[in-house]
């Protein structure tokens, strides 16, 4: 729908079905609302002055000019996925929203497309509310997916995903853990999340559920131990027999493919 309008009045068109509708409208039917005031003024009459504007000359004698505004903020701009903002007042621009993206506003600042820390920031600088928690993926889809907790690390080792890792104090770097001795089994470990190369760094799962080729098949409920007969390797059943070996649980099995990682800070060390 476009109204136009000249010196003899206005009309409203419309435009259906490759169809033009015109609805005339006489400037003695029209009354202007004056933003200052609030007030409603009938128009008397309209000419049209020498710089080719519509004048309304209104009941009280005054006369408002029809121009479009210097800074007006022009129908071209707008390209598809574009709002219409401002940072000072009087001052509206657009802006082209591109995808992967979210507009805000963070303390202290302007209207703007935000940064991953900003977001960060922003959803996780209150508590969660009631009855709100954190959902981890219900079944995992195919071996070398998780979800949960991770932090980056720096590996050791060439290492491979689905490692058992331990954070090595020495070095601070994540090596392959093994419940033949408690050096290598107690502390912080890991779940290594992708295949690298020394001294490069990955994700390391910290808490929550895997699923990987490198795993063996997991009793559902049933506690998964540190492997001390292949280091990084995980077993469900617990090392026996040999002095100084380590007992430590490191998850439950959710399905025979899917592992809950959940470290037990606790451990036993075999006389």
């Amino acid at each position: 729908m476009a109204i136009t309008y000249n010196k003899d009045g206005a009309y409203i068109e419309v435009v259906e079905d490759g169809v033009t509708y015109r609805r005339a409208i006489k400037w003695e039917d029209c009354v202007v609302s004056i933003p200052e005031t609030g007030i409603k003024e009938k128009i008397d009459m309209v000419y049209i002055n020498t710089s080719d504007q519509l004048v309304l000359v209104l009941e009280d004698e005054s006369e408002i000019t029809l121009s479009q505004a210097s800074d007006a903020v022009l129908k071209s701009l707008f390209d598809a996925n574009t709002i219409i903002y401002a940072t000072t007042d009087n001052t509206p621009v657009t802006l082209t929203v591109d995808e992967q993206t979210v507009v805000g506003r963070i303390t202290g600042g302007d209207i703007a497309a935000l940064t991953v820390a900003q977001l960060i920031t922003l959803a996780l600088s209150l508590a969660l509310p009631e009855n709100v928690t954190i959902i981890l993926d219900a079944l995992l889809s195919a071996d070398e997916k998780w979800s949960g907790i991770s932090e980056i690390g720096t590996m050791g080792y060439s290492a491979t995903v689905g490692d058992l890792i331990y954070l090595a104090v020495g070095d601070t770097k994540w090596e392959k853990t093994d419940a033949t001795q408690a050096s290598t089994s107690k502390g912080k470990i890991g779940l290594c999340l992708a295949t690298t190369s020394e001294n490069s760094t990955c994700q390391v799962l910290l808490y929550g559920k895997m699923r990987s080729a490198a795993f063996p098949a997991l009793t559902v409920g049933a506690p998964v131990h540190i492997s001390e007969a292949t280091a990084g390797a995980i077993q469900v059943a617990a090392p026996t027999g040999t002095t100084n070996f380590v007992v430590r649980i490191i998850g439950y099995g959710n399905t025979a493919d899917d592992l809950f990682f959940c470290p037990d800070n606790t451990y036993i060390e075999l006389a």
